[in-house]
């Protein structure tokens, strides 16, 4: 993930493949490692196979997937994506989503994505 944070993400997933050679009996958050890596490098095919090995995603691994979804124009799988997520979290919200070790552009590219995907910004609670 270093690697890809700066910018260098066919070396990176060189590396994981090779982790991932190394040792076949890896856990399966390499496979998170990978998808990040390929949607860093805007490979949203590659980034939706690898985030798709991971059994139980949580709420990261399914913004990442919807991510990929909604860049690659799957709109429809992105917003059910979405739902999912918030059914897990409902308090989830773009704004205070982890992000990752990568760029400002990466980061913003994380946001569009989340947004073509349905995914709320922000909440404004008017009971105050």
């Amino acid at each position: 993930m270093a690697l890809s944070s700066l910018g260098q993400h066919e070396q990176a997933v060189s590396e994981i493949r090779e982790a991932m050679r190394l040792n076949p009996f890896h856990p399966e958050w390499y496979w998170v490692g990978l998808g990040g890596t390929f949607l860093a490098a805007r490979r949203y095919e590659d980034a939706i196979e690898s985030y798709k090995r991971r059994t139980r995603p949580q709420v990261w691994v399914l913004s990442r997937m919807a991510v990929s979804l909604a860049h690659k124009g799957r709109t429809v799988e992105a917003e059910d994506l979405a739902r999912r997520i918030l059914e897990q979290n409902p308090a989830f919200r773009i704004s205070t989503s982890r992000r990752g070790g990568h760029s400002e552009e990466h980061n913003a590219h994380l946001r569009e994505g989340m947004l073509l995907a349905g995914l709320p910004d922000w909440q404004c609670d008017l009971t105050d």
